[in-house]
């Protein structure tokens, strides 16, 4: 739950669009954080807990029922899904639905078989997976959440476009020094 909410804090500092932190287990829990500090975020969600009734796919079921587009889901989880809907399913619906195919991001931490990544590879749904570790390491997860994208290329396309140095550029910078 504390990544969840690092996590989230972490994006609503870096996009200009809407955040939403569901939090999953039998039904989904919602929070808009657009715009939230972390300890905005801390305190809003405070009386929220895990059960272990895990079902991935209710917090998407929730955004789908809505209709409400998103350009990337971050999921921090275990990967254990227990309870219907199942990520997988619901993401299939919800992207023909909306006309989307928003990238998905796994921040795995231990804890139950991760059975979310098994159903997604089989459903042909591609996921980026972070493994976050018994010890998570709070000063690299800033830099995780900077390679974000909502276009599932364009952090490739960033390193792409910058230019390379050139043999003559870097021994010109040590003449000049």
């Amino acid at each position: 739950m504390e990544v969840a909410r690092q996590v989230a804090g972490l994006i609503a500092e870096r996009v200009s669009g809407s955040v939403y932190l569901v939090f999953f287990n039998t039904s989904p829990t919602w929070f808009d954080v657009t715009g939230k500090t972390y300890a905005e975020i801390v305190e809003g969600t405070r009386r929220v807990s895990a059960g272990g009734a895990t079902s991935i796919g209710c917090g998407l079921d929730w955004m789908h029922a809505k209709g409400l587009p998103v350009g990337g889901i971050a999921v921090v989880s275990d990967g254990g899904e227990n309870r219907t809907p199942v990520f997988a399913t619901v993401y299939k619906k919800y992207c023909e639905a909306l006309s989307i195919e928003p990238p998905v991001y796994l921040f795995h931490v231990p804890g139950d078989a991760d059975a979310f990544s098994g159903n997604c590879e089989r459903a042909g749904i591609q996921v980026e997976k972070f493994e976050l570790g018994k010890e998570i390491d709070y000063y690299s997860l800033p830099n995780i959440v900077k390679t974000l994208r909502a276009n599932r290329y364009a952090l490739y396309e960033e390193i792409m476009a910058t230019p390379l140095l050139t043999f003559a550029s870097v021994f010109a910078e040590r003449r000049e020094a």
